[in-house]
């Protein structure tokens, strides 16, 4: 199976987020992570909110997390 990009880096953002499930993670420190662009990964993060996969804190100590246990999450 071939995936996009776009897809891969969501599948991605999930996997890290599910590691650090205790944790709310700015999309900064995700992008760093990953080396990719900060901007990219909020279009990938605006999705994954409005399907309700992971749930986004605004403000000063923001960041997203998983929006539900990662073992009820299927692909």
């Amino acid at each position: 199976m071939k995936l996009t990009q776009y897809s891969d880096l969501g599948l991605r953002l999930l996997m890290y987020l599910a590691l650090h499930k205790d944790e709310l993670l700015t999309l900064r420190q995700v992008s760093d992570q990953f080396g990719i662009s900060k901007n990219h990964l909020v279009k990938i993060s605006h999705q994954l909110t409005k399907t309700g996969l992971i749930e986004s804190v605004q403000g000063r100590n923001g960041g997203v997390r998983l929006a539900r246990a990662a073992e009820t999450i299927s692909v």
